[in-house]
């Protein structure tokens, strides 16, 4: 699937997302060897605590079979960020995301204090620090955590023509900071827009998740729309060359959160300008993240359904064609041949079926070796 998303969309998506817990993914488990600041008054509070950073949602288990958690959350300066009454089934429980978590895109940090009451019996659980940075460069995922932490870690890579899963398990040191080193032991070749969860969890059950996506961006030709990912509180820069060595016709920048970032190339006036084919983007993203925007070649048949698409970027390359209209939808996922090209045929193919005619939108998305994405948009005529 594309990483493009709106900027709103985006920051909403991030908020929203929550995911299970780290043993429903087949990771088991860790035994932390320190735990999260957590207290309880007298009775029979035996609530679990599943929180995500950055997430706006707060759920648990160990909760009554059929009654109410009540919840409240506050940031680690006081602030009260929600007051809620979670219904609990078979134990399971968990609260609605607020409107201002959504807004200001102002999830749970590290910090913040999170108490839950069943029956008067109240328990205090302080989020521990946890961070995850990704560098594609080198495979490595470092980070913070509380220290002398056993963490569960997983890699989903978007290699040509489909990803991976690689999980791992290491120890945060004294300090709290965690190294994990993809190219040793089980290998992940990370790319650009890669995704890297981390779980951390205590002996009462409390999970504590975090992800980062490994830097990259995706431009579209013929617009001035761009989409980044990087770490939060990098201070990104991006540059738009007319080709290889020429003049800078466009730039952009800013700090970035967490997840996907939005920018828009704009000319030294202020205004806004679109990517051509032949154009060359610069940024400060990642070592290899700058690269030439390669001219995309399509081809669609009415008569016979079937797309043809050259990239003149040689073999293996990752690309997405998404044929849209009319309400319904195909999406194929190819890998380039030696040539560049690839050859999506709507009817025949048995992942895809649609009925290619004029004023099909095909979307194409190229996967640069690196994880940059290209995006062009075509109607056929």
């Amino acid at each position: 699937m594309s990483a493009f998303r709106s900027f709103v969309s985006a920051r909403a998506a991030i908020g929203a997302f929550v995911l299970v817990a780290a043993s429903t993914l087949g990771i088991a488990a860790p035994t932390a060897t320190a735990t999260a600041t957590a207290t309880a008054t007298a009775g029979a509070n035996t609530t679990t605590i599943d929180v995500g950073i950055d997430d706006c949602v707060i759920k648990g288990g160990g909760g009554p079979n059929h009654g109410h958690v009540k919840v409240e959350w506050r940031s680690a300066d006081g602030t009260l960020r929600e007051l809620a009454t979670a219904d609990s089934y078979d134990g399971y429980w968990g609260t609605e995301p607020t409107d201002d978590c959504f807004d200001l895109g102002a999830g749970v940090e590290p910090g913040d204090v999170i108490t839950t009451t069943v029956k008067g019996a109240s328990r205090v659980f302080t989020v521990p620090m946890l961070t995850v940075r990704v560098d594609r460069n080198t495979d490595r995922v470092t980070g913070v955590s509380k220290p002398n932490s056993k963490l569960s870690m997983r890699v989903d890579t978007r290699g040509p023509g489909g990803g991976t899963v690689v999980e791992r398990t290491v120890r945060s040191a004294g300090d709290g900071t965690y190294l994990a080193d993809f190219q040793t032991g089980q290998k992940a070749d990370i790319r650009g827009w890669d995704r890297v969860d981390v779980y951390w969890t205590d002996a009462r059950g409390d999970y504590v998740r975090a992800w980062n996506l490994a830097p990259a961006i995706q431009v579209t030709i013929g617009r001035g729309w761009i989409e980044a990912a990087g770490q939060a509180g990098q201070n990104a820069t991006l540059k738009l060359r007319q080709a290889p060595g020429g003049a800078v016709i466009a730039r952009t920048g800013g700090i970035l959160y967490s997840g996907w970032n939005a920018f828009g190339w704009l000319d030294p006036n202020g205004q806004n300008v679109q990517l051509a084919e032949g154009n060359k983007v610069e940024t400060n993203l990642a070592a290899d993240a700058s690269f030439v925007v390669p001219t995309l070649v399509t081809n669609a048949k009415k008569s016979t359904d079937v797309v043809t698409l050259s990239t003149g970027l040689g073999p293996n390359i990752g690309v997405e064609v998404e044929a849209t209209g009319n309400g319904s939808s195909s999406t194929a996922q190819r890998v380039t041949d030696a040539s560049g090209r690839v050859v999506v045929n709507f009817i025949g193919d048995s992942d895809v079926y649609y009925d290619i005619i004029r004023g099909t939108r095909l979307t194409i998305t190229v996967r640069l070796t690196t994880g940059d994405e290209v995006k062009k948009v075509v109607i056929v005529e």
